[in-house]
């Protein structure tokens, strides 16, 4: 029986998505039956090469997982591998980029590109970053503009997330400075749609160079790829969306506490390290990049950058998990700190930018919002009811046709 099309269908009615054949889409989950399953209904509507999926949830969620991709392979033909993993467990988190790096070495197409289970990438996007990596094979990743999904008062907003920068720099080591010395947040380059060759060899280097760390290993992952080849960011086009309407804020003694339903708060921060831990972290990144720059060819200037690298890596580690482009003012007190995480999100941006700090981007304005993100919004509508329960969301979907709102 043919399903019948949907406000998805609706949207992209006779927009050419045929390069998208040319690419994997590796989908890691943990522990959320209710974004695995609003994920993957979303991404089957569209013809990826293959999707995996990376499950490491306790085997309660598990059974509910395999039932959401035996439904989304009858409801849309999709070709979709499920792999199970043994549940995160780690102190520091290097379980995870083993997941994640196992499920990429399955991938059989071109291109592969990670996309976690609270996120909605826009196909049309994911299309023009293949056609452009098809014809510049200097460059190594491409990807459109991030947005996260956030509330202000009762309105979701689109609130843009990572650095908008292309690195187009002809050496790998300017494009490391570049990189080091772009201005706010950090590039955001692991969710890229990459070759797919690099991608498998990039995650091969964290158990070759023992990074088994989810910070180390996350900058590892996400410098690689600048090493490697030139980055292209098509800043005009929406290119993720990521689902942030569920991360909470509250004060216990005093003391402000993020509960975040993602692995970046799960984990101790860089100042809880042990010393020992650290430094021999800290020396095989290091040699890693080294290696991977005396690959590229990229000589010139290497035994300065050696002496640099250090110190560099500090920077992006810094910049990346110790808050730094942060007001330091929201680290004076939890009632302020408080204040801040529950104030609007346009007068946070306002405060920010009349005090300089630059850390609060803009909210994207109503009228440059697309119908391929009205669309994301409508899903997001129309199964935010099922989060609390971890309910799959399949069934309400297919039973729901209401057209996308205009």
């Amino acid at each position: 029986m043919m399903r019948e099309p949907d406000f998805v269908d609706e949207c992209y009615a006779g927009k050419d998505l045929s390069l998208l054949k040319k690419l994997t889409l590796v989908i890691p989950t943990y522990n959320r039956n209710y974004y695995l399953s609003r994920c993957l209904w979303y991404h089957a509507h569209f013809p990826f090469g293959e999707i995996i999926v990376a499950d490491s949830s306790p085997e309660e969620k598990k059974v509910v997982n395999r039932e959401t991709v035996a439904k989304v392979r009858e409801m849309f033909g999709a070709n979709v591998r499920y792999l199970e993993y043994e549940p995160e467990t780690e102190k520091y988190g290097g379980d995870i980029y083993r997941k994640w790096g196992d499920a990429v070495q399955h991938v059989e197409t071109e291109y592969s590109q990670i996309c976690t289970d609270k996120e909605f990438l826009i196909p049309t996007t994911v299309n023009e970053c293949i056609s452009f990596l098809d014809q510049h094979h200097d460059y190594c990743i491409a990807e459109g503009a991030d947005y996260q999904l956030i509330w202000s008062g009762k309105k979701i907003i689109f609130c843009p997330w990572q650095n908008l920068v292309s690195l187009t720099d002809s050496n790998g080591i300017d494009r490391l400075h570049a990189y080091n010395m772009s201005k706010g947040e950090p590039l955001g380059t692991q969710f890229s749609v990459q070759r797919s060759i690099n991608h498998k060899n990039n995650y091969a280097n964290l158990t070759l160079y023992q990074i088994n760390d989810i910070r180390f290993g996350e900058t590892a992952i996400e410098l690689q790829p600048v090493i490697l080849g030139k980055t292209k960011r098509f800043i005009e086009l929406p290119g993720n969306c990521r689902d942030c309407l569920h991360i909470k804020t509250n004060t216990t003694k005093g003391v402000l506490k993020t509960t975040s339903e993602s692995s970046f708060t799960r984990y101790p921060i860089l100042i809880d390290y042990p010393r020992e831990r650290y430094t021999i972290l800290l020396s095989n990144i290091v040699r890693c990049f080294h290696d991977l720059i005396g690959k590229t060819n990229d000589n010139e200037g290497i035994a300065e950058l050696d002496n640099q690298m250090p110190d560099l890596i500090l920077k992006i580690l810094m910049k990346r998990y110790a808050g730094t482009y942060r007001n330091p003012l929201l680290n004076k007190s939890p009632i302020i700190q408080y204040i801040w995480e529950n104030m609007s999100y346009p007068l946070k941006s306002l405060i920010s930018n009349r005090i300089g700090a630059g850390f609060v981007p803009a909210p994207l304005p109503h009228s440059a919002i697309t119908d391929e993100l009205r669309c994301v919004l409508h899903i997001i509508s129309l199964t935010n009811t099922s989060h609390d329960s971890d309910m799959p969301v399949h069934l309400l979907l297919e039973r729901t046709r209401l057209k996308m709102f205009r």
